[in-house]
């Protein structure tokens, strides 16, 4: 959510999108909410031609926002919302299999601030 209006982002999803651009095949294993804002994240992805079939959704927590707030200049806060969807992030075999065949693997740290994640990942 920046001062001018709200755009899809996040280190990750930002990384996989410029290397499909490059011709690159990538994979997002995330969670979203089942919230307005998550339908419109797995829809940018599906026209950026990202595969969304290892994006879980989640009912019970929403989609992530990252609120930003202009400090002194050049400087951005950010405030990052929690508990959400990409908190509770499920290990599954089609993930697991996905970063198994991998060449490569981008890992968003803030995925893991929860003790779901470290839990069900280790």
């Amino acid at each position: 959510m920046l001062p001018n209006g709200a755009i899809p982002g996040g280190a990750p999803m930002n990384v996989g999108c410029h290397l499909n651009q490059l011709g690159k095949q990538t994979l997002m294993i995330s969670k979203v909410g089942t919230d307005k804002k998550g339908y419109e994240l797995i829809y940018f992805m599906n026209i950026n031609q990202v595969p969304t079939n290892l994006i879980q959704q989640d009912d019970n927590y929403p989609t992530s926002i990252v609120l930003t707030t202009p400090g002194q200049i050049q400087e951005v806060n950010y405030n990052i919302a929690e508990p959400v969807a990409w908190d509770f992030i499920n290990s599954t075999i089609e993930a697991r299999r996905a970063v198994s065949q991998a060449d490569y693997f981008i890992f968003g740290s803030l995925a893991a601030r929860t003790e779901h994640s470290l839990t069900n990942f280790a």
